[in-house]
C-alpha cells in the first residue's frame, strides 16, 4: 500500500461523509494505487472543517478592513450609509453574492481543467444538499503552480480585482459584493498557504483532497 503520513495543522473530528464524498473517496483510493505503481508516496495536508470556517474569515478580515478604509477615505464614505441602502439594493446584493458563489466554483474548475491532462473529465461539479451551495473537485494530481492557480483564481477574479475597481469607481454595491467574495475565499487562501509552504526536493504533485479542506501531496520515492 501507499506510504501514508498525515499532516494536520489542526485537530479535526470524524464526520459522516455524503454520498458524493464516499464516491470521491473510493475513486481517490484507486488513484492512489495507480500513483503508488508509478513510484509515489502520499501525505495529506488538511485543516479541520470547523476550524477553517472560523479561521479563514478571521484571516481575510485585515484585507477587508484595509480595502474598506481606502474606499472610505477616497470617497468620504461613512459606515452608516450601509444601513441607508434600499431593499432593492440589499436584494440585488444578495442575488449577486449567490451568483458569485456559483461563478467561484466554475472558475476553480476552468482553471484546473486547463492544466489537467484529461481537461474537464478530471473536474467534478456538484451541490452540497445540506447547505445548497455548489462545489468543485479536481480529481487529477497537478504540479504546484497549476494547483495554486486553481485554488486562488476565484478570489483574485471575484474578490481582489473587483474590489480595486469598486474603489476606482466609487461603487458601494460592487465593494460589498467584492469584499464578501474576498471573505468567501478565506478557505482557499488557507489551503494556498498550506501548499505554498510545502517544501520538498523530490518531484511532487498535488491532488485536491476528496472530502477534507486541504490537499494530498504525491511525492516521488
Amino acid at each position: 500500500m501507499v506510504k501514508d503520513t498525515k499532516e494536520n495543522n489542526y485537530k479535526k473530528q470524524e464526520r459522516k461523509l455524503s454520498k458524493a464524498e464516499k464516491i470521491r473517496k473510493e475513486n481517490f483510493a484507486k488513484y492512489s494505487e495507480e500513483m503508488e505503481k508509478k513510484g509515489y508516496n502520499k501525505r495529506e495536508i488538511t485543516v479541520g472543517e470547523k476550524q477553517i470556517n472560523v479561521i479563514a474569515a478571521l484571516i481575510m478580515l485585515p484585507f477587508v478592513a484595509v480595502f474598506f478604509a481606502i474606499f472610505a477615505v477616497v470617497h468620504d464614505f461613512h459606515i452608516r450609509e450601509i444601513f441607508e441602502a434600499t431593499m432593492e439594493e440589499f436584494f440585488l446584493g444578495f442575488i449577486l453574492i449567490y451568483v458569485c458563489i456559483v461563478i467561484h466554483e466554475l472558475v476553480h474548475g476552468i482553471t484546473w481543467a486547463i492544466n489537467c491532462k484529461k481537461g474537464f473529465k478530471s473536474i467534478a461539479f456538484g451541490v452540497m444538499p445540506e447547505l445548497m451551495t455548489p462545489y468543485c473537485h479536481c480529481c487529477e494530481a497537478l504540479k504546484k503552480v497549476p494547483m495554486i492557480l486553481g485554488i486562488m483564481m476565484p478570489t483574485i477574479l471575484l474578490g481582489i480585482i473587483p474590489t480595486i475597481v469598486a474603489i476606482l469607481l466609487g461603487n458601494g454595491l460592487l465593494l460589498y459584493v467584492s469584499l464578501f467574495n474576498l471573505v468567501g475565499g478565506g478557505g482557499d487562501f488557507m489551503i494556498f498557504l498550506l501548499v505554498i509552504k510545502d517544501k520538498s526536493k523530490k518531484e511532487t504533485l498535488y491532488y485536491d483532497h476528496p472530502y477534507e479542506p486541504g490537499t494530498v501531496v504525491f511525492e516521488k520515492r
